[in-house]
């Protein structure tokens, strides 16, 4: 070989040498690429994968460049005669001597030719290819990354050393392997804009030691790579420096089923930039350590990472000038448990920064220190739905076949007897033949949340071919936004799980993702017959710093997790701008602790702050500390379904507080809803397919347990209704399943043995385009039937402030603590603390005032949902509800109760049937009832709902507004809120019937507009839709208050109550204050309570100021009902009812033929004679005359439910004019209704009777009038008497009410003062009952004393009896020791 040939060998070996052979190495996956390229998506893969291949060329070529120097003493080298030359040239001892067989010899360069004429011919294919899937800029853009890498290779140099050894050790064959490789390289690059030089050193470490089947390993890695970069371009000066330094380590004993690996990372980097007027100097370091062992001998794996960095940055510009540090550090831990599907996690994270900042016109100063830590104890979660392929590859469908997969099929259990492992269960896939292309499957969509971060994994077999799992991103519309790939294999599988490659990756769920599939694809069949396997697929939401896939675990969630969190942030800031100078510091701590989805939750907040502040105007210094507890029992979470039958894709149930939907396919969805109300588990059945989604779907509705509830959701076509499936269904609550069109939406909401008919089924109905129903969960079962929700609260701030202006001075303190609790089921119970202290001290303009204050506040209550819609059960039959008819044919209206056929079978409630006969008309026409008009606030937020049952009709609840002339002006439709849609509305297909469950709750919630002042409740039976005849079936209509918060309906109470509304509140207010004008010093205290329409108060004030002092006390008591303007309505006793006449000698009392003659919650006056009154005998009971005020022209309702046996129950109304002269009587009617403990029983006489006042009178009064029949032994009964002015419009009396106020009340109050006047005294106490006042006054000024008294008598006795004194009528009366009288002195008549 002659020198010669020197520079042809050199240029050929400095342009080619490096590139080729790693090309020549990994020729199979590029012609793999090339074979599997499909336009756009996997050019960007393709391009991808060659930047990862020429990011690892640096380390082959700086192996390589040791053996083929391009220098003088290289070639030498090359060419040398022996071993000795070489070792001359080198100057090295024998110690650095290598093999002669270590160096290139010319033979192989003959070789390498031949590679690289291969190479070119197949970068021709791709480069052939991709111009026909690509465009030009693609491939100049690959071109220029390909040109850039080979220049950054032509001034490196380095070594290597590479040590292998096979040696036998107690019998068995062991593999060991050493390397060390070193590369330097140093370069100057003419930039397009500039200059740049680099300097850099590789090094790599690696060793490793395995058995002869590598079943025991063990492997060790150690990199570093330094770089220094200097940069002069137009846009400024750059100098880099950077220090990476990476170690790797792992064990592995496959027969034991044990693994362990360990990382860490360092990395160092400062960087020095000038550019243009800004000046910038940036340091940073960032450390990761990780740490992984699974032991499946314990089927335990364990996980630690930990990531810390530090950074410091300056910036200078002509106007900022910015100064940065920072560090961060997060830990986590993580142990999963497979055998018990428990996960453990535990996570910290701090970050410190500081910072300075000054422009032109401010300096800010921040400091921050924010710490994070969490702990959670709970199961995993796979979202992949049927992920165990129990039974069946639901779920999964062929998406892609390419050349020669046409008969490529999906199987289950494919060669299970040596491919997979016992109990489990794996999705095949298999062809004849020898396919070129290539076949693609694909799961359902997985609805993801955005911004959240995704590990899908699964485990991957193949025989003669490649699979490989890869991942889509889908948006709202259906459209791809991302995708990549878990892993591929070419092998694998068998009877031991550790023989399967679990494929992972992580995925990133960006703004506009909505849901996610998983694909698996076979290309590459290099053989006949190629196989495939895919088993356990997982998809599951990262936890924070986990890398791997938890243990695979079946489509559910596990075990309800435990969760405990604390945040802290500390932070303190200076800023200062012309117009003012701030310094706050402020530390904010936060704790939480969670058992399953919102169950059970705690939670604690603390923030400490302080804050000065200088302005023009003066200076103020505030610091305060806040805490907040709160604890809860209960989740409620509201559901909203739609189901499109022509657009599939628009089908969805969505939580109202998220924005991600679950979606659903053709068929049957059963979605298993955990204990909090959310989302356990989705699957989907296509049962139209045929009898294996039928059998799959029969399998997983039997395995529904009885205390879960579960959502079915009918996806047309459903297909045959096959009796399997309807047994099915109806041992989860469903009635109509079976009946129901299968080209229909339907749901039923039910749970595992509910039993036919049990369940809730919503039905689309005809001329209808879709389905829409919402419901609510509490803690995972329907609201109504057993919820709870319980929460307590405690709240402190303490605060500190003062404020000082040029004219003014303030000092203020201040202490508030609030502490409360609330539980919420069929009553509400809550109670609240509330205690206020404060200080303050002012000086305006040289005048001091001094406050210091307390306030409490004691709250306590027990209430429920008081129904105002009358007769709400139709108990009463149609009393207080008019028909009306709306064209069409006329409707056929009552009332039913058991037996009857569609009866609510309830011992109390009765059901309202509207039954048209016909088909349907072709007209909009309808029926409806409305109920009595119902007074409301329009400062108030009202509910209103009803049960409903349609056949083959629509059916909707709802109220007309009037004003208070009687005008319908609106109706609640229009000032609906947080109704979610379809909520006022029951949809065709919920029948009703003899359970409750039958029923759909047809709910609203409205708020009232201008000028309304009552409603009128309305049900409404739409037009006949199909068949020859339509049906509405009603009850428990309900209209209540809300709160702004509620956005569900809330229990159903009987009409006029609801549960006792019971409330007692103390307050009390103690002030000391001084200031120029005195001293003052108080004490007021204020106990209340009220029941139903019953309130009692207490209160004292107690006053010093000055020269006065004072005292007052007060006590009151109060009965007051709504509208109703009778006193003693409720008859609790006799009081303000007199009996006037009594001809039969009956005996007449309250509730005296005992309670089988008195319907719950009511009282009676009772007439009862043991003679035989005639026809002319009677008796009279009066209501007290001449109390209630009338005004000519006005209209009133008096009303009274009677009952009689052997006697006529009769009531009158009494006129009086202004002197109180009875002037008119107007009877009223009778009843000889039988009465007893059934309201239904007794007749309201006056209901529709509705009275004018006469021109002259003045007030109005009821009298009640037995009379007698000529029989023995009569009754006469009488309860719930009401007077009340009607409305203009009103035709039917309202609701009964309580009663008109009844008070009473008692004042003492006591006075002294001592003044420049002189001196004066006062003592006074009153009674008031119902407006009449009876008291003494006792006043002193030092010269005269006088007592005032105000009574109908005054009596004066001993309190051992005996004579007495008494006054009344302006004259006096004495008694002697017997009672007899023996003095009077006063006028006579």
């Amino acid at each position: 070989m002659t020198r010669a040939k020197a520079p042809t060998l050199d240029r050929y070996v400095n342009e080619s040498y490096e590139v080729i052979r790693y090309v020549h190495d990994h020729l199979p996956e590029i012609r793999a690429i090339a074979a599997r390229l499909t336009p756009v998506e996997d050019l960007v893969e393709f391009q991808a994968q060659i930047e990862l291949l020429y990011a690892r060329l640096t380390l082959l070529v700086e192996a390589s460049q040791i053996i083929i120097q391009i220098t003088d003493a290289g070639f030498a080298m090359i060419t040398a005669r022996d071993a000795a030359a070489q070792r001359a040239l080198l100057g090295l001892g024998s110690a650095a001597l290598r093999s002669e067989n270590f160096f290139a010899k010319e033979g192989e360069f003959q070789q390498l030719k031949a590679v690289v004429e291969e190479m070119l011919l197949s970068i021709e294919a791709i480069l052939h290819r991709l111009d026909t899937f690509a465009t030009k800029e693609d491939l100049e853009a690959l071109k220029q990354v390909i040109e850039g890498k080979i220049g950054e290779l032509a001034d490196q140099v380095g070594s290597e050393i590479i040590e292998n050894q096979e040696v036998t050790f107690e019998g068995e064959t062991y593999v060991g392997l050493a390397r060390a490789f070193e590369a330097l390289y140093a370069r100057i690059t003419l930039l397009a804009d500039g200059l740049m030089a680099e300097a850099g050193k590789i090094l790599q470490l690696q060793t490793r030691l395995a058995n002869h089947d590598r079943t025991l390993e063990a492997i060790s890695t150690v990199q570093e790579q330094l770089l220094s970069r200097t940069q002069l371009t137009e846009d400024g000066l750059l100098a880099l420096g950077e220090k990476t330094t990476r170690i790797e380590t792992s064990v592995e004993d496959l027969e034991e089923g044990m693994f362990a690996e360990g990382g860490a990372v360092d990395q160092l980097r400062s960087q020095v930039t000038i550019q243009g007027d800004r000046i910038t100097s940036e340091s940073e370091r960032t450390t990761e350590l990780t740490g992984r062992i699974n032991d499946a001998r314990h089927a335990i794996e364990a996980q630690a990472a930990a990531l810390s960095g530090i950074r410091t940055r300056l910036n200078s510009t002509e106007d900022t000038v910015t100064l940065l540090s920072e560090e961060s550090t997060q830990l986590g831990v993580r142990l999963d448990n497979t055998e018990q599907g428990l996960v453990a996690q535990g996570e910290a994270s701090e970050a410190l920064r500081t910072e300075i900042e000054q422009t032109k016109d401010a300096l800010t100063i921040n400091s921050e220190n924010v710490t994070n830590l969490r702990a959670s104890l709970g199961g995993t979660s796979n979202l992949l739905p049927h992920s165990d392929f129990e039974g069946s590859l639901v779920g999964w469908t062929v998406f892609l076949r390419g050349t020669g997969w046409t008969t490529g099929e999906m199987v289950l259990d494919l060669d299970a007897e040596t491919m997979i492992p016992d109990g489990v269960h794996a999705l095949g896939i298999q062809v004849t033949g020898v396919p070129s292309g290539e076949f693609g499957i694909r799961s359902q969509k997985i609805p993801v949340q955005q911004l959240k971060n995704y590990i899908a994994s699964g485990y991957l077999a193949a025989r003669n071919c490649t699979a490989r799992l890869e991942w889509r991103a889908f948006n709202e519309r259906g459209g791809t936004v991302e995708f990549g790939s878990l892993g591929s294999v070419t092998g694998g599988g068998g009877k031991r799980l550790a023989d399967w490659k679990r494929v992972f990756d992580n995925i990133p769920i960006s703004l506009d993702v909505t849901h996610i599939e998983l694909q698996l694809r076979i290309s590459g069949a290099s053989f006949g017959s190629p196989k495939a396997w895919l088993m356990r697929p997982m998809v599951e939401e990262v936890s924070a710093m986990q890398q791997y896939p938890s243990p695979w675990t079946p489509s559910a969630v596990g075990i309800g997790s435990i969760v405990a969190e604390a945040n802290q942030e500390l932070r303190a800031l200076i800023e200062e701008t012309e117009e003012r100078l701030t310094a706050l510091s402020e530390l904010v701590t936060e704790l939480e602790t969670q058992i399953g989805e919102g169950e059970v939750t705690a939670e604690a907040f603390e923030a400490l702050r302080a804050r000065v502040e200088i302005t023009e105007q003066g200076i103020e210094s505030v610091n305060e500390s806040i805490t907040g507890l709160v604890s809860r029992l209960g989740a409620v979470v509201d559901w909203v379904l739609y189901v499109d039958p022509n657009t599939p894709t628009k089908s969805s149930l969505k939580r109202i507080d998220q924005e991600t939907p679950t979606t659903f396919t053709r068929g049957l969805t059963l979605i298993r809803f955990g204990s909090g109300g959310e989302i356990q588990q989705t699957s989907t059945y296509d049962i139209f397919a045929g009898a294996a989604q039928r059998n799959a779907f029969i399998a997983a509705a039997t395995q529904v347990p009885n205390s879960q509830y579960v959502l079915v959701i009918g996806q047309p076509n459903l297909g045959a209704k096959t009796e399997n499936v309807n047994e099915v269904m109806n041992s989860l609550g469903a009635q109509f399943y079976e009946s129901a069109l299968g080209s229909r939406a339907y749901a039923l909401l039910g749970r595992g043995g509910l039993g036919k008919g049990n369940g809730v089924e919503v039905i689309q109905r005809d001329g209808e385009t879709h389905l829409m129903w919402a419901f609510t969960l509490v803690n995972g079962v329907p609201r109504a039937i057993a919820e709870r929700f319980g929460m307590s609260e405690a709240y402190s701030r303490l605060s500190t402030q003062i404020t000082e202006t040029a004219d003014n001075l303030e000092l203020l303190t201040e202490d508030i603590t609030q502490i409360g609790s609330s539980l919420e089921t069929f009553k509400t119970a809550t109670n609240k603390v509330t205690d206020q202290l404060s200080t303050r001290i002012t000086e305006n303009k040289g005048e001091l005032t001094s406050i210091a204050q307390r306030q409490t506040t004691i709250e306590a209550s027990i209430g429920g949902t008081a129904n105002l819609v009358g007769n709400s059960d139709f108990s009463n039959g149609l009393t207080g509800w008019l028909h009306h008819q709306e064209a069409g044919r006329l409707h056929e209206v009552a009332v039913i109760g058991p037996p009857a056929d569609w009866a609510l079978n309830d011992a109390v409630s009765r059901t309202l049937n509207m039954m048209d006969p016909g088909g349907p008309t072709g007209a909009a026409d309808y029926a409806e009832l409305q109920g009595e008009a119902v007074a409301i606030d329009s400062t108030k937020r009202y509910q209103l709902s009803a049960y409903l049952g349609m056949h083959r009709a629509n059916g909707v609840v709802f109220g007309y507004f009037l004003d208070n002339a009687g005008n319908n002006i609106g109706n609640t439709m229009q000032t609906q809120t947080n109704s979610p849609p379809g909520t006022r509305d029951v949809l065709h297909g919920v029948t009703g019937g003899a359970s409750l469950a039958g029923y759909g709750r047809a709910w609203m919630n409205f708020t009232v507009p201008a000028g309304a002042t009552r409603l009128v409740p309305v049900v409404r039976k739409g037009k006949t839709l199909a068949g020859t005849s339509s049906y509405m079936f009603a009850t428990r209509v309900m209209l209540t208050e809300v709160p702004e918060t509620n956005n569900a309906p809330l229990p159903w109470q009987p009409s006029a109550r609801g549960a006792a509304a019971l409330d007692a509140r103390v307050t009390t207010l103690n002030q000391a204050r001084v200031d120029a004008e005195g001293a003052l010093a108080q004490s007021i205290s204020n106990v209340a309570t009220t029941a139903d329409n019953a309130s009692n108060a207490a209160s004292q004030a107690l006053t010093a100021a000055n020269n006065a002092s004072s005292a007052v006390t007060t006590v009151s008591s109060s009965l007051t009902g709504g509208g109703n303007l009778l006193r003693n309505a409720s008859f609790m006793t006799m009081r303000s009812w007199n009996v006037i006449a009594n001809s039969w000698g009956a005996t007449i009392g309250v509730n005296i033929a005992g309670p089988q003659w008195q319907p719950p919650g009511t009282n009676n006056i009772c007439f009862v004679s043991g003679g035989t009154p005639n026809t002319s005998s009677y008796c009279v009971v009066d209501h007290d005359h001449a109390v209630i005020p009338v005004t000519a022209g006005e209209q009133i309702f008096a009303t009274v439910y009677a009952a009689a046996h052997r006697c006529r129950a009769a009531m009158e109304v009494m006129w009086f004019n202004a002197s109180g002269t009875h002037i008119l009587t107007n009877g009223m009617g009778e009843s000889t209704s039988g009465g007893g403990n059934n309201l239904s029983g007794w007749t309201r006489i006056g209901a529709t009777n509705k009275l004018t006042v006469p021109a002259n009178a003045a007030a109005v009064s009821m009298r009640l009038v037995p009379v007698g029949t000529g029989q023995n032994n009569p009754y006469a009964w009488y309860c719930l008497p009401m007077i009340e002015k009607a409305t203009p419009g009103q035709t039917q009396a309202s609701p009964w009410a309580a009663g008109g106020a009844e008070t009473a009340s008692v004042v003492q109050s006591m006075t002294a003062n001592v003044g420049p006047g002189g001196a004066y005294a006062q003592a006074m106490m009153m009674t008031d009952v119902n407006g009449r006042l009876v008291g003494t006054r006792t006043t002193n000024n030092g010269s005269e004393g006088i007592i005032d008294m105000l009574a109908d008598k005054v009596r004066i006795s001993s309190p051992n009896g005996g004579a007495r004194t008494e006054y009344s009528d302006g004259n006096w009366r004495i008694y002697g020791a017997s009672g007899q009288l023996r003095v009077r002195l006063g006028v006579w008549n």
